[in-house]
C-alpha cells in the first residue's frame, strides 16, 4: 500500500468550494475502488488557503488506470475539469508506511 499526499493552494475564496469538490470527487471515483480517501486537512495558519488531501492506494500500478477511467466516465471527467478554477497543486508526494501504526 502507498499513500498519495497532495497539498493544494486554493484560489482566494475557493477553499470551501474545493472541500466540496473533493467530497464529490471521492464519491464519484469511489465506485472504481482504485483509491481510498484517508483524510482532508485544512491549514490552520491564519488566512491560509492550503488544503492537504491524503488517499491510500492498494496497488500503485492500478492508480495509473485513473486516466483511462477519466476518459470513459463523463461525470468524472466533467468534475475533474472544475478543479483548475479552484486551486493548484503546490506539492505532491508518494508516501509508503515505514512501520505499522500503533493506533490499529
Amino acid at each position: 500500500m502507498m499513500y498519495l499526499m497532495e497539498t493544494i493552494k486554493c484560489f482566494p475564496g475557493k477553499k470551501e468550494e474545493f472541500v466540496k469538490f473533493i467530497a464529490e470527487f471521492w464519491r464519484i471515483i469511489g465506485k472504481y475502488g482504485i483509491v481510498k480517501p484517508e483524510g482532508l486537512w485544512l491549514a490552520e495558519s491564519g488566512d491560509s488557503d492550503e488544503v492537504t488531501v491524503l488517499i491510500s492506494v492498494q496497488k500503485p500500478a492500478d492508480f495509473e488506470k485513473r486516466w483511462e477511467i477519466y476518459r470513459q466516465d463523463e461525470e468524472l471527467l466533467k468534475h475533474v475539469q472544475k478543479r483548475a478554477a479552484l486551486g493548484e497543486a503546490t506539492q505532491m508526494k508518494w508516501l509508503r508506511p515505514a512501520a505499522p501504526s500503533p493506533l490499529k
